[in-house]
């Protein structure tokens, strides 16, 4: 996936969304130190929320001071995060007429948090139209309108290059094999490892490589990744250690439903991975097909699922799947979900004995 997808549409009109926000913010840094005169920034900028179309436009048309263009930025502008209501497309009515030309003396940045589902839309209506004519809602018109920049998770050559560039000032570098396993422990989340990149140039002192033993004794894991080493107990039939794990998690505020969702996932990468491996493909060709961000997490899947046979891995997944529509049915609680699915894995013995747990969903 690419850090950044951008389409055309009005060239002082933009529309930011995507999951990765260290990314947007440094784009949005960008267009204020080409816009905005020093010493001038609080007059030339507005930053709104919970804005109306015509709030918006008043910002946008008001006239810069000193300055050749004026910056505003919208921030989760409701019609294009929901647009449910009346209300909400007359705004986009306004919104789109407006959008026909708007003043060159302004940059609009509408400034969305995470992705947008409308995107999703055009893009499934686009596939589905294989190359014919396609009818837009209004609030999907508005995106074509605008210069759409979609900011996703870097992988690969792409964070490797943003980890050396952040590290260029200090003089140090990160191995190979700590850079996958800082990916995965930070879940490619670039705000903390910018931080946790910080912490460990200072960690190393006047040492210029970082380590993956620095990396394992500095950066505390995601809950991703502790679900994952939760998954490994579970796997060895370490079930008091696997409990002691979830109690731990949910302290930290993992809740049951959330658990048992990423338990379906990392279970169903591990049978996919299984099959893959057993078919005579490697870890590294296997990591995009699966989603994996890093190849750390496809070498560590890749161990994780010969400790146990590939028709028992098939299983595990499936009776993930079945307790987690069975919870999002009604039919069993998250906590019971995860019970069962703890004693399928860890103590399958015990779990007959559980039928309450185990086979009943009423």
């Amino acid at each position: 996936m690419m850090a950044m997808e951008q389409s055309e549409g009005r060239a002082n009109v933009y529309l930011f969304s995507g999951a990765e926000e260290w990314l947007k913010r440094e784009a949005l840094d960008k267009l204020r130190a080409k816009w905005l005169v020093s010493g001038l920034e609080a007059l030339n900028e507005t930053v709104l929320e919970g804005a109306t179309a015509q709030q918006i436009i008043d910002a946008a048309e008001t006239v810069p001071v000193m300055a050749e263009r004026r910056l505003v930025v919208v921030r989760d502008w409701a019609p294009l995060m929901s647009g449910s209501s009346r209300n909400e497309d007359a705004e986009v009515k306004r919104m789109l007429a407006w959008l026909d030309s708007p003043p060159e003396t302004a940059v609009t940045v509408f400034y969305c948090r995470g992705a947008l589902e409308l995107l999703k839309q055009i893009a499934d209506k686009r596939r589905k139209s294989r190359g014919g004519a396609v009818k837009l809602t209004a609030r999907e018109q508005l995106t074509e309108k605008m210069q759409s920049v979609v900011f996703s998770p870097l992988e690969g050559k792409a964070l490797a290059s943003w980890i050396a560039k952040r590290l260029k000032p200090s003089g140090k570098s990160l191995a190979p094999d700590a850079r996958e396993l800082l990916a995965f422990l930070a879940g490619n989340d670039l705000t903390r490892m910018d931080g946790e990149l910080a912490k460990l140039t200072a960690y190393v002192g006047d040492r210029t490589e970082i380590t993956e033993a620095d990396v394992r004794e500095i950066v505390p894991p995601s809950l991703e990744y502790s679900i994952f080493q939760l998954l490994d107990k579970l796997l060895d039939k370490d079930l008091r250690g696997a409990e002691e794990m979830r109690a731990t998690l949910f302290l930290s505020g993992m809740n049951a439903t959330r658990m048992l969702g990423t338990l379906t996932s990392l279970l169903r990468q591990l049978a996919h991975m299984r099959r893959g491996l057993d078919a005579g493909q490697n870890a590294a060709a296997l990591q995009r097909t699966l989603g994996m961000r890093s190849l750390y997490q496809a070498q560590q899947t890749a161990k994780q699922c010969r400790k146990r046979p590939a028709d028992e891995l098939q299983s595990f997944f499936a009776f993930s799947v079945e307790v987690e529509f069975a919870v999002k049915s009604g039919r069993l609680r998250d906590s019971a979900a995860l019970d069962a699915l703890f004693l399928k894995i860890a103590a399958p013995k015990l779990a007959l004995e559980c039928n309450q747990c185990y086979n009943n969903f009423v």
